[in-house]
């Protein structure tokens, strides 16, 4: 006897997959960013990356518009809500602005402490150029007038970094490329209604960097062998 095989029905593919496409790619640059963040050039790069892709996300929606039944009105209430947000109206411009040589470096920070003593909670805090490598930290350290002639076994150098663009200067960076993402999610979910689908469950629709850092941290164990 002759066995037929059967196939499963492939379900029609989304009339936006490529809109939700862009809006995965700017998530995955953006967990990326988060874990280069003690990486100067590395977060810069998924960070320049997680905004190109967030901000194609829009145009290619756009060229979708002949797949809605009434885009025009439906994208207009979304604009006005994006309009109304002062992070997304800085996100519209972020790209060009990140871009700019040296435009992170002149508003981040990066601050070291010294700490000797768990018990006193003794400390020295200093200051370093924002593109200092975890790698340069001790070094510098080392050769510092502010590092003290002995140094107990247990002490630790603490590195607090915190990214800021010069033209958002009250916001870390992450957290609000993080909100940039979440709108954009919102808007994206919102569409199959108008597509006549339904509706994305809303724990999918948000986006998975809810939990941007406002700063990172990393702790530099100073041990007798460092000095």
């Amino acid at each position: 006897m002759s066995r037929k095989r059967r196939y499963q029905k492939r379900p029609p593919s989304c009339p936006i997959e490529e809109v939700h496409r862009r809006l995965d790619d700017a998530l995955v640059h953006w967990k990326l960013a988060e874990k280069s963040y003690f990486k100067p050039d590395a977060f810069r790069r998924n960070l320049n990356a997680c905004i190109q892709s967030a901000r194609s996300v829009k145009f290619v929606l756009q060229k979708c518009k002949a797949n809605f039944a009434d885009f025009e009105s439906w994208y207009a209430t979304w604009q006005d809500r994006m309009r109304a947000d002062a992070l997304m109206k800085w996100a519209v411009n972020a790209r060009n602005n990140i871009e700019k040589q040296g435009d992170l470096e002149a508003a981040s920070t990066m601050r070291v402490t010294l700490v000797d003593s768990y018990i006193e909670r003794d400390s020295i805090e200093f200051d370093l150029p924002p593109k200092t490598k975890p790698s340069e930290v001790a070094n510098i350290f080392i050769n510092s007038p502010l590092r003290p002639e002995r140094l107990s076994s247990d002490a630790s150098l603490s590195v607090e970094r915190r990214w800021v663009a010069s033209t958002l200067p009250d916001h870390e960076i992450l957290s609000a490329t993080a909100h940039g993402c979440r709108s954009l999610g919102n808007l994206v979910a919102d569409a199959p209604g108008e597509l006549g689908l339904p509706h994305v469950g809303s724990d999918e629709s948000k986006p998975k960097c809810s939990l941007a850092p406002r700063q990172g941290r990393l702790r530099l164990i100073w041990t007798r062998t460092n000095r």
